[in-house]
């Protein structure tokens, strides 16, 4: 069927468009043996038409016969805009004799057209060995699964089917260049040049070409100087962007130092200089074979790009490298010298107009652990997502964040191995704004992140309004060193759902929550260098099940506090056994038991199962306890090392009261009845025990010591040892 018949028929010239939407038994617009007239056409749009196989046609074609979609029946020397789509009875679109007629398009678009083999048919009366489209600067291409070229060439011969542009079709003004579904092409582009072609190209997509394994030959990428937007998504066998020559001649663009290839080992040859002075877009995504930008080794600079997304490339190993000069580093040596992998780019300057970074599914190696190397500045950055990247431990360097100053956004998600997010890289105490622009921080899905940042780093974010970490469950900390957040008002799980109680400080309230979530199971807890008083203010800490696990408890390096634990919170330590308190400068007594009776803690029986306590480096501490009786029914073994203002273990005196003028290390408060070995180390440096180290007979309980069987001491300031009836070995140091 067609729309119009056999009948002698002239397009009105006051007819600019002609459009044919959703004709789904229509063959051809015009039947017949008649010229179309088209003078004023400017635009042809053909939509959903699946049985049109052209234009205009003399008589109905069947029986495996093909056509092109237009023919010398239709004159369109005007046309600029030109869209096929969801035709699929013809397998070309112009006869070559025909494209001189066509000098005015500008607009191109052949979409979901599944028999399409070729855009430009060489016809019988052919002399072309050129096709230049002039004014062309739209081209799409997408779904034409049976397209193998755009043009065999005058002789039509089978050389390059599987290339989409050879040397013989020419694009001069081409801007925008759309390839997506085209499943027989293996190239886009010839290894040949192409005179005059691709000059003007600003915004190159491809997607979906499941065959390439390259996207520019390697004289391409002089050409590309326009170059503003890249977007390769979806294509399966994608090895790299930028292909190497077959016969690895040098380019001018090529400076003598090295290459090699992207897991083979690097050799002294050439190095290949990459430059895209106005690239602003890169998308990379959904290519599961990309190893990197170029195979061999090269350097690459951007300095106008603004967004880098890379997602779902599971063989890129890391975002950038830095730079290695080998030949000044090895000499001459044409030798392999080193095997490494290679990251998505080798960089020899920051990017500094990059806005949005987008990384997902990323790999990552050894050499190079993280996700940008130390000298890689982002001046502008203001949007950083990571996620799905399990192989990094940690993102980038401090001094990388650093230079981070307009960071408005950072959202890391679903990293299986991530421990931290800034690394540090040396030990120095540092204070510092990391982001003076920061304002969202989102940590979501991250099992093993323990920290933000655990270098020796203040930290000051001005403009931070909100926080979400969400399924985080051994961050312990945000970091070591203080920590300013004036305008944050709270810790978020989700957009809207506040968690914890603020008191402040982040730091603070990320404590409080690990003490939530992980003290109720926890067996082992060391905790070393943290404001230990802020994270016992947690509401659960008083009651009798949060530590009812807890056997061993270690704490070291915590400096803010005088007392560790009120006897409200011992309470719940029913299963603890071991307990050692080390290096804590501030520390005056560990427990300390307010207004109880004596009666009252008899009757609580604190530490009923303890055995081992140990006691270090401890320069304040004057007593263990700070109240009038305490008991350890299981002890066995006591150490005290490095107390030197220590005076008695038990007393519910205050300051230099009389009562322990003259005081004994163990007396009637404190009962021992299981501890068969008392160790005392350097008690030289305990020289306010100026008296016995214990009670005298008639003031201790009958059964405390009545375990004890070795004393080893080195006590060169204890003038009298009261002996103890049981005692079978005592080594006097």
């Amino acid at each position: 069927m067609s729309i119009y018949g056999s009948k002698t028929y002239k397009w009105a010239t006051f007819y600019p468009t002609l459009k044919l939407l959703q004709f789904t038994i229509v063959t051809s617009f015009c039947m017949g043996s008649i010229t179309l007239q088209c003078p004023s056409l400017s635009n042809i749009r053909v939509d959903s038409c699946p049985e049109m196989y052209a234009m205009a046609c003399t008589r109905e074609v069947g029986g495996g016969e093909k056509t092109p979609f237009f023919s010398d029946k239709v004159l369109c020397d005007s046309l600029q805009l030109l869209t096929v789509k969801g035709c699929h009875n013809f397998e070309y679109v112009f006869p070559s004799s025909l494209i001189k007629s066509f000098v005015r398009l500008s607009h191109l678009g052949i979409i979901d057209c599944k028999n399409i083999e070729e855009v430009i048919f060489t016809d019988e009366t052919a002399t072309e060995e050129v096709i230049l489209f002039a004014r062309l600067q739209l081209l799409e291409i997408n779904g034409l699964p049976k397209l193998g070229t755009f043009w065999h060439g005058g002789d039509n011969s089978e050389t390059d089917s599987t290339t989409l542009f050879n040397e013989k079709v020419v694009f001069p003004r081409l801007i925008h260049l759309l390839i997506e579904g085209i499943g027989k092409c293996e190239k886009i582009w010839h290894d040949k040049a192409t005179v005059d072609s691709f000059y003007e190209l600003t915004h190159l997509i491809v997607e979906d070409c499941a065959r390439l394994l390259n996207i520019l030959p390697l004289y391409m990428v002089e050409r590309l100087e326009k170059l503003k937007e890249v977007i390769i998504l979806e294509c399966g066998s994608l090895e790299e962007i930028i292909g190497a020559d077959d016969d690895d001649i040098p380019h001018p663009n090529e400076s003598h130092t090295a290459t090699g290839t992207s897991t083979q080992s690097i050799e002294l040859k050439t190095t290949t200089k990459f430059v895209f002075p106005k690239l602003q877009t890169l998308i990379l995504g959904m290519l599961p074979e990309l190893e990197g930008f170029y195979s061999k080794l090269h350097t690459t600079e951007l300095p106008s790009l603004e967004k880098l997304i890379v997602g779902k490339c599971g063989k890129v190993e890391t975002f950038a490298g830095e730079y290695m000069n080998f030949q000044e580093t090895q000499g001459e040596s044409s030798q392999p010298l080193l095997s490494v992998p290679q990251p998505l780019f080798w960089v020899t300057q920051s990017l500094p107009n990059l806005e949005k970074l987008l990384v997902e599914s990323a790999a990552t190696n050894d050499l190079f652990p993280s996700l940008v190397p130390s000298s890689v500045s982002f001046k502008h950055l203001t949007t950083l997502q990571v996620s799905q990247c399990h192989g990094f431990r940690n993102l980038v360097t401090f001094t990388t964040a650093k230079s981070m100053v307009q960071l408005t956004r950072m959202t890391v998600t679903d990293c299986q191995m991530l421990e931290e997010i800034i690394t540090s890289t040396t030990d120095e105490v540092t204070d510092g704004i990391f982001s003076s622009q920061l304002k969202s921080l989102e940590l979501d899905c991250l099992p093993t992140l323990s920290r933000f940042c655990s270098g020796k780093y203040t930290l000051e974010f001005p403009s931070l309004e909100q926080v979400i970490i969400r399924w985080c469950p051994k961050i312990k900390f945000f970091t070591k060193r203080k920590l300013s957040t004036p305008m944050l008002h709270g810790l978020q799980s989700s957009k809207d759902e506040y968690v914890g109680h603020w008191e402040g400080d982040l730091n603070v309230t990320l404590q409080q929550l690990f003490v939530e979530k992980v003290f109720p199971s926890l067996e082992d807890l060391e905790l070393s260098s943290i404001n230990i008083q802020l994270v016992w203010k947690h509401k659960l800490l008083p009651t009798c099940s949060y530590a009812q696990n807890l056997t061993c408890l270690t704490i070291e390096g915590c400096h803010n506090f005088n007392h560790m634990f009120l006897s409200s919170m011992v309470k719940s330590f029913v299963q603890l056994t071991n307990l050692k308190v080390e290096n804590c400068e501030n520390v005056e007594h560990v427990i300390f038991v307010k207004e109880l009776a004596k009666e009252e803690m008899m009757n609580q029986k604190m530490f009923r199962v303890l055995e081992f306590l140990s006691l270090k480096d401890l320069p304040k501490l004057t007593k263990f306890c700070h109240g009038n009786y305490f008991e350890f029914p299981l002890l066995t073994s006591i150490s005290i090392e490095t107390c030197p203002t220590l005076k008695t273990f038990i007393s519910d005196a205050e300051g230099n009261n009389s009562e322990i003028a003259s005081p004994t290390l163990f007396d009637e408060k404190v009962r021992l009845r299981g501890i068969p070995l008392l160790r005392g180390t350097d008690y030289h440096r305990c020289g306010k025990l100026e008296n016995d180290m214990a009670a005298a007979p008639n003031q201790q309980r009958e059964d405390s010591f009545c375990k004890l069987l070795n004393i080893l001491l080195n006590c060169s300031l204890v003038p009298t040892l009261v002996f103890c009836s049981v005692c079978s070995y005592i080594l006097w140091i």
